[in-house]
């Protein structure tokens, strides 16, 4: 899309209460983005892109940028764009829940310049496009959720599939039962939280462990006490070639009981 419409990137974002941070760019480097943006201020009333946003729909370019320049204190993220080079552009939301957004932005540089009309009419007719693969992808990943917790739903173990996010895609009966009591481990927006925090700590990197692009391993199981639950056994599923990350790649099963 970047290079159809003469510009430097463009940024797949996903943000918000309830969202963990999905923030996707093409035309620059993305351990430098990654570097950058990871200071919480660059995602408050810093940022003009994020405070100017609307109606899932509309398009916002530098005209709103410059407005809203007006209203907040925008230095901070005026200097992080500026040392990237993307201080023009053009955006769009294509989901809003009031606590998170999904949205494309067009990243353009100083050579670039700002958007012209034509710009924004090719982003507006790309985006369209852009947005039905997200959904579309969304909609397969929640059916290949379910479509693999198909095999698990009568066994007793709790079962949960998590994607490559830490998202809660799916959960068999017996998993919804265990979150519901909240003694070992609790939902917490899209994501689990075990009740016992270092255990909690503990999954995670073992989560991130296991989904690293090279690592051969598949599975790993730990004997806990937290609650009733006896062990926890976190095992990788499914390949790598999600690119947006929302299928399921991480089966999490509680052990009750005696420990397996």
């Amino acid at each position: 899309m970047s290079s159809a419409l003469h510009s430097r990137g463009a940024n797949l974002v996903c943000l918000g209460g309830d969202l963990p941070t999905l923030n996707l760019v093409s035309g620059f480097d993305q351990g430098e983005i990654d570097d950058t943006f990871g200071l919480p201020e660059l995602w408050g009333a810093a940022n003009w892109r994020v405070g100017s946003t609307t109606r899932v729909g509309d398009i916002q370019h530098e005209h709103h940028y410059d407005q809203y320049r007006t209203q907040a204190r925008t230095e901070m993220y005026d200097d992080a764009v500026s040392d990237l080079d993307m201080p023009y552009g053009c955006q769009t939301l294509f989901l809003q829940d009031g606590r998170g957004f999904v949205g494309l932005a067009l990243l353009r540089g100083r050579r670039n310049g700002r958007c012209k009309a034509e710009t924004l009419a090719g982003f507006s007719r790309l985006a369209h496009f852009v947005d039905q693969g997200v959904r579309a992808e969304m909609a397969l990943a929640g059916e290949g959720a379910h479509v693999a917790l198909g095999n698990y739903d009568s066994i007793s173990p709790p079962l949960l599939l998590l994607n490559r996010l830490g998202w809660l895609v799916a959960t068999s009966p017996a998993a919804d039962l265990a979150l519901d009591e909240g003694d070992a481990v609790r939902a917490r927006g899209r994501r689990i939280a075990f009740v016992d925090e270092r255990l909690d700590r503990k999954f995670w990197r073992i989560a991130a462990a296991l989904l690293q692009p090279g690592n051969a391993a598949r599975s790993i199981s730990l004997a806990v006490a937290s609650g009733a639950m006896r062990a926890l056994h976190v095992a990788r599923i499914g390949g790598d070639e999600d690119a947006l990350g929302l299928h399921p790649s991480l089966a999490v099963r509680l052990d009750y009981g005696p420990a397996s």
